[in-house]
C-alpha cells in the first residue's frame, strides 16, 4: 500500500474502495500499544461475516 493512502485511512478513520473497506483500529497489549490497517470485503457488509472476517493488512 502507497503511504499516501496509509495516510488517508489514518486520517479518514475507514475508506471504501471498489472491493474493500479500510479501517484503522488500536491495539493494546500489555507492552505494547499500536495501530493496524484491516480491510473487509465490501459484500460482507451487514452480514454475520463481518464480526470476524476483517483481515490485518498493515501495522502503522
Amino acid at each position: 500500500m502507497k503511504k499516501s493512502f496509509v495516510d488517508r485511512i489514518i486520517r479518514e478513520g475507514s475508506v471504501d474502495t471498489r472491493k474493500y473497506r479500510y479501517i484503522v483500529r488500536a491495539v493494546y497489549t500489555l507492552t505494547e500499544q499500536y495501530g493496524v490497517i484491516e480491510r473487509l470485503p465490501l459484500n460482507y457488509l451487514d452480514t454475520t461475516a463481518a464480526l470476524h472476517g476483517w483481515e490485518t493488512v498493515a501495522r502503522v
